[in-house]
């Protein structure tokens, strides 16, 4: 199965704008997907909190598989299909 992976931002805009293309064996989650980026251990360690047992974004950052955020389906253990999309964004607040 492959998927794209947009990363945006990330809160210190380090990792910038970068799209990469990702082959996973199904089933996969999004927490499979991140962890298989092409990333060195310090952008990891911007993206996900270090302490947790299991793959926690840091504060202030979003994931959304085809547009809709994973807060609202099963976080980061959320499944995905051959050809989704995730972009990974810094949160954003307003109204």
């Amino acid at each position: 199965m492959k998927v794209h992976v947009r990363v945006l931002v990330t809160p210190q805009q380090v990792l910038r704008y970068r799209i990469f293309k990702v082959e996973l064996s199904e089933p996969a989650c999004v927490a499979e997907a991140l962890h298989q980026l092409s990333l060195e251990a310090e952008e990891l360690a911007l993206l996900f909190q270090a302490s947790k047992p299991d793959p926690e974004l840091k504060r202030g950052l979003a994931v959304l598989v085809n547009g809709e955020n994973v807060t609202f389906r099963d976080g980061l253990k959320t499944c995905l299909s051959d050809g989704d999309r995730i972009s990974l964004i810094h949160a954003t607040g307003g109204g």
